[in-house]
């Protein structure tokens, strides 16, 4: 699960995402709804390192951003994203509107199973 961070009522939102699934875990989500959800309402999402499989797109997306989840790492990438203006993340979010698509999204994962 989720966390939206929001500092005080004049910063943006920020997603934050800290799954690790582990090594014996066989087949993790990708790209979570999630963050496909958060990708829509142009709120930016730190979430742990990934390979983008399934959204090759959002590797150089400023709504995607990966972290090891030291503290510092953490930081500065919240930082980073706080930076960002509110209308940059909205037509980011437009720009990703075929790509966070719940059914392109299936059809991507089910691809990569067969």
């Amino acid at each position: 699960m989720g966390l939206i961070l929001q500092e005080s009522p004049r910063k943006k939102s920020i997603h934050l995402y800290p799954a690790e699934y582990g090594p014996e875990f066989v087949y993790p989500q990708n790209i979570g709804l999630n963050v496909l959800e958060s990708i829509a309402l142009g709120v930016p999402s730190l979430i742990a390192q990934e390979e983008f499989w399934s959204c090759p797109e959002l590797v150089i997306s400023i709504l995607v951003w990966t972290t090891d989840w030291t503290l510092a790492d953490a930081e500065e990438k919240i930082m980073k994203i706080e930076k960002i203006s509110s209308e940059e993340l909205l037509r980011e979010a437009r720009r990703l509107e075929h790509v966070i698509s719940i059914e392109n999204h299936i059809i991507r994962i089910i691809s990569f199973l067969e």
